[in-house]
């Protein structure tokens, strides 16, 4: 504890020193880079799988994706069912199943994407793993902060054996909440085997004086998905979470996230391909009782 408090006290040295600064400094940016493909693609028990495929630009130019038309693009399984995803005619390299085919993820099976473009063809292959269904959630004040912020809570069970990774996705109003703020991941490392009894999931932290902020107001519609995903994806999903954090004196350095994309010529390919099981939960409308339990700011 010593040891971090004389670390600490040096920081506003380092701080005033960092904003004293006024060099210019010329950056030379590299081109190397341009080019690479840019693979999003993903199957799920229940839905259709998708794939958003594009090549990365230089960050001189305008901040739009190259997106990638025309490529030839499969989702095949372990027991040799093969789809051929189309791309859609409005939304340039955006690729997904025709209408009147049914082909959707199971657990238990590995599925791999292949995407042929010119000379060039990208492999990725993952393997869904069943999730342990969600019993359900509920919505009631949070701990953080006094109780004056409402949390998501889960109840379930987690299935003994390590090895198992979980994502979760939160529609409000039935609407997916996108912002990274709002990744929630974990993987079953200190739970293995448990049952898991209000577990906190998201917490509405906001201006108490500005309750138009609120992200869970009274009268919203909450329902959580509970997804399973392999162990690269939740390694994935921390880099992200990592990288989100830069511009901190902590700050991990900068770098490309990592992929499980491969090129048959060797060339390096960025993105990446998931398979997900998915259980969805009850809905929760946050009704008068819901909002009398919340402590005054």
């Amino acid at each position: 504890m010593i040891k971090i408090m004389k670390k600490l006290l040096y920081l506003p040295l380092v701080i005033i020193s960092l904003l004293s600064c006024e060099d210019v400094v010329d950056v030379n940016l590299r081109n190397e880079d341009t080019g690479m493909y840019v693979v999003d693609g993903t199957i799920e028990t229940g839905s259709a799988p998708y794939l958003f495929l594009s090549r990365t630009v230089s960050v001189t130019e305008q901040m739009q994706p190259d997106w990638v038309s025309g490529a030839n693009v499969q989702i095949s399984d372990d027991l040799g069912r093969t789809v051929t995803l189309v791309e859609n005619d409005s939304i340039p390299g955006f690729y997904t199943t025709p209408e009147a085919i049914h082909y959707v993820g199971e657990p238990g099976r590995t599925y791999t994407l292949t995407i042929a473009d010119g000379d060039e063809t990208l492999t990725a292959s993952e393997f869904i793993k069943r999730v342990e269904p969600l019993d359900s959630i509920m919505v009631h004040p949070s701990e953080r902060g006094n109780g004056i912020f409402l949390g998501i809570f889960m109840y379930g069970n987690e299935p003994a054996g390590k090895g198992d990774y979980y994502k979760w996705d939160f529609y409000i109003n039935d609407t997916l909440l996108t912002d990274p703020m709002y990744l929630a991941i974990a993987s079953d490392e200190l739970v293995d085997g448990n049952p898991i009894q209000d577990f906190e999931l998201l917490t509405d932290f906001h201006n108490p004086n500005q309750p138009s902020e609120r992200l869970l107001p009274l009268g919203a519609s909450v329902q959580v998905v509970q997804k399973s995903i392999s162990e690269f994806a939740y390694n994935y999903y921390m880099e992200a979470l990592n990288q989100s954090s830069n511009g901190s004196l902590f700050s991990v350095p900068p770098a490309n996230l990592p992929t499980n994309v491969t090129s048959a010529s060797g060339k390096v390919a960025i993105g990446v391909f998931m398979a997900r099981d998915i259980s969805v939960s009850n809905v929760v409308i946050i009704d008068q009782d819901i909002e009398e339990q919340l402590a005054k700011p």
